[in-house]
This record gives structure tokens, sequence and C-alpha cells, in this order.
């Protein structure tokens, strides 16, 4: 363990304190170790015998307390206060254990999920005569202030959104709501049909650099054209993955970006369930009310949570003041009031929803005539 190397090798260096807090770490780990192993081979063992009778049905998961966890690793961990976070913990979080792997190879995940991020934000404003959040991609705003300030009053909040550094003629929306044959677009789960094709993700970072390199070698060399011109290419990813967040896809490498469907998380996940859950309890124990038209606090949090992603993928692709694109938004429910609301105030009112798939394509058509033509004058 590489806790019980580091004191045997630095014993000499550290004080009495530093050993204390360290040994009983260990013990703690210790303890944390052999209960994650019990806990493993109880739903190896029950699966197995689920397997027979009901195999769809195999409890995987658990989500616990912080205090429930500290009870049962046993007697010689219940007094350590490790780290002097025990107390926030308590009433902060969930740990969540899941058996993950294939049968033989399984493994147990453990995390820690904060619920309620807002005390460590009260005890600045308790002190401070303003503060101030700036960030780059904070829509929907009336998350962040639920999240971490719903105990203000709402005239002590003002938010701000500045505009793009771009002009308003370098960015086009375009939200698609119906498909060639003038069906409804509105990609869910349960609406999904079988394909041939699927497209993984890389995992390795590595994979990730050659994917775009090749992206980038495909878009920028005419050799790869047997007409020597440039074609372009498609890269398709994962909202929320290795390719949707952090990257820089300026000019050419990204002259439009079109989100397909709406990321809605997975309401399977235990992790959501306990968040929705909580955030859901906690409204009610403010007694707070909304009209029956309203979504309720789960629901507007489940709600945020995707355009939250949608945002930060759309980003990707207006990178500097001469940059320019498109945006296709392709699903009728981007239409709505609600999540339109919700997309980045920079966008401002340049979002246009198409009657048709043939004035959308009439519409995108004019806009890149129109680039081309400016930048050849």
């Amino acid at each position: 363990m590489q806790v019980c190397t580091y004191v045997s090798k630095f014993r000499n260096r550290l004080g009495p304190a530093n050993i204390l807090h360290l040994k009983r770490l260990v013990v703690f780990l210790d303890a944390l170790k052999k209960y994650v192993l019990e806990w493993k081979e109880s739903r190896i063992g029950k699966s197995i015998s689920e397997r027979k009778e009901m195999p769809d049905i195999i409890e995987k998961t658990e989500v616990i307390t912080p205090a429930q966890l500290i009870e049962r690793l046993g007697r010689k961990v219940s007094g350590i206060n490790l780290l002097e976070i025990e107390k926030y913990l308590k009433t902060n979080g969930r740990i969540t254990l899941t058996l993950t792997g294939t049968p033989g190879d399984e493994t147990v995940e453990l995390k820690f999920q904060l619920l309620n991020p807002s005390p460590p934000f009260k005890e600045v404003v308790d002190v401070a005569r303003s503060v101030i959040l700036a960030g780059g991609t904070m829509s929907p705003m009336s998350d962040v202030a639920s999240q971490l300030f719903s105990y203000l009053p709402p005239e002590r909040l003002s938010t701000f959104s500045c505009g793009h550094i771009i002009p308003a003629d370098n960015l086009q929306t375009l939200i698609i709501s119906k498909s060639p044959r003038g069906n409804d677009l509105e990609y869910k789960a349960g609406k999904q049909s079988d394909v041939n094709v699927t497209f993984f993700e890389p995992t390795e970072t590595t994979d990730v650099d050659k994917v775009l390199q090749e992206y980038s070698t495909a878009i920028y060399d005419t050799r790869m054209s047997p007409d020597k011109v440039r074609r372009g290419a498609l890269l398709l990813a994962v909202i929320g993955a290795k390719l949707s967040e952090g990257l820089n896809f300026a000019d050419d490498l990204a002259r439009a970006v079109v989100i397909v469907g709406l990321p809605f998380p997975n309401l399977g996940s235990p992790e959501l369930k306990e968040r929705m859950q909580y955030v859901k309890r906690s409204e009610e124990s403010k007694g707070t009310k909304r009209a029956p038209s309203q979504k309720d606090a789960a629901a507007e949090l489940y709600e945020n949570m995707c355009m939250n992603a949608v945002n930060q993928s759309i980003g990707r692709a207006i990178r500097h003041r001469s940059d320019w694109a498109s945006l296709i938004l392709l699903d009728r429910r981007y239409a709505s009031s609600s999540i339109r609301n919700k997309l980045p105030k920079w966008i401002g009112n340049g979002v246009s929803i198409t009657d048709g798939f043939g004035q959308a394509v009439k519409s995108l058509a004019t806009f890149y005539r129109n680039k081309k033509q400016s930048l050849q004058s």
C-alpha cells in the first residue's frame, strides 16, 4: 500500500501528529478494503443465484450515506474523524458502490456524490460584501442559482451575460423540427430503431489524438482527394464524452456543429436518482409552491443538466473573433420556449425555427455562399 510505503520511507521526517494521522488513515483504508471485498463477494454470490431465477434483475449497485459506511466499517474506524470532514460528508453526500466488469473479473467502483454544494459558498457569502462567479459556459443560470444560492432572496442575485466577440452574421443557429418526409424529429431512447453501424469514441488519450490528427488531415490535406479538392470531413462524437468538451475546433475544423436530439442523463443512474430525490425533498421542505404547469425541482434539474451539456458542445465551433459556423439543432423539442431559453445568451435572437427540412437546407446554402463570397472579396 502506498501510504504504508510513505510512512516507512519518511518516518524520521514526520512529526508525531503526522504519524498519528497517517496510522489512522491506514486503519481506515484497510477497513474500507475489507468491506468492499465482502460487499463484492456478497453481490457476486447473489448474482449467481439470481441468474437462474431472475436473470434481468441483478442488483449491482447500492447507494448508502457516509454514516452508514462508517458504521459498516466497524469499531476501529467509528471514532476516526478522517480529515475532519465527517460531519460535512454526513449531511451532504451519498456513496455509491457498483459492481462492474465481466463475470469472473468483477471490480467494485466506489463514488462519493455531493448533493448540496451550497454550504461552502454560504461561508463565503456570509463574510463577503459581494461574490462574483464567472465562467464561459454557465447556462442555464437558474441551475447555478438554485444549487449554490437557494437560501438567498432573488433580489440579492443578479446575472449578466456578455455578447459574443464575433459579429452576429458569423453565426447561424437553426432548429430543425421536421425530417425530409415532413415527420416530427424527436430523438428519444424509446424511439430509436436498431442500427447496423455503431460509432465508439476512443477510450485512450493517444487514440483521441490519433483520431483528431486524421480528422484534421482529411480537412486540410488535398492529397486525400482524387481531384485535389478539399472535401471536408465528418466527426461523430458523444455529448459529454472526450470529443465534445474542452477541445478547440477553430476555423475549418468546425464550420458546423449538429446536435442530434437532447442528451438527457440516464434516469436509471443511481447517482442521478439520489440527486433528483434530494432536490425534490429540499423544495418540499421549504414549502415552495409551483404552478400546476411548472416542472418540479427534480424535473428542472434534469432539464438543466441536459442543456448544460448541449451548451458545452455548441461552443466548440466559435473560437476567435473572425470565426464563423452554423449551429444545427435536430429535434422539435428545441423549439419549445423552456428549452430555447436555456441556450447561451450569446446566440441571442439569432435562432431560426425552420418550417420544413427544405427551408433549413436553403438557409444553410445561403449562409455558406455568403461566407464564401465575403472571404473571396
